[in-house]
């Protein structure tokens, strides 16, 4: 008796194509998946700018990531921004209009109508990739 190779396309017990056949057929359907094109956007801008920078910073049209910011990220803003406020006391909103007292509820009510100064840098994993995201855009 001889034993079969598992990586020779030959069928097997239940008569389908192993091996080649099937990581073909997974390519195929990778290739038409509709998020492979802006992967593949996403790579070839790795592949282009990876020399010239630590990071690939991905433009708001191909990014990966969801458009919602996390609890986390939304804290950090209005934290950030409270502290400036209370440092320069410059604001973007007139706080005697809304009868706001305090650097934090100026921040987060900035941060409610949109005029946040800051944006977001997402790295992705362990990748040197990083995407920013503008949080006056984002979904809330």
């Amino acid at each position: 008796m001889t034993k079969s190779n598992s990586m020779s396309p030959q069928k097997s017990k239940r008569g389908k194509r192993s091996s080649a056949s099937t990581v073909q057929s997974v390519r195929t359907r990778a290739s038409t998946h509709p998020i492979s094109g802006r992967m593949e956007n996403v790579l070839s801008e790795l592949k282009s700018n990876l020399e010239e920078q630590e990071y690939l910073i991905i433009s708001e049209d191909n990014h990966c990531t969801t458009d919602m910011l996390s609890e986390a990220e939304k804290t950090m803003l209005i934290a950030t921004r409270a502290k400036q406020i209370d440092t320069t006391g410059m604001t973007y909103i007139d706080p005697k209009l809304y009868n706001l007292d305090n650097a934090a509820d100026i921040a987060e009510m900035e941060f409610e109508m949109g005029l946040c100064p800051f944006k977001v840098r997402r790295c992705l994993s362990n990748l040197p990739i990083c995407e920013i995201i503008d949080p006056n855009r984002s979904v809330r």
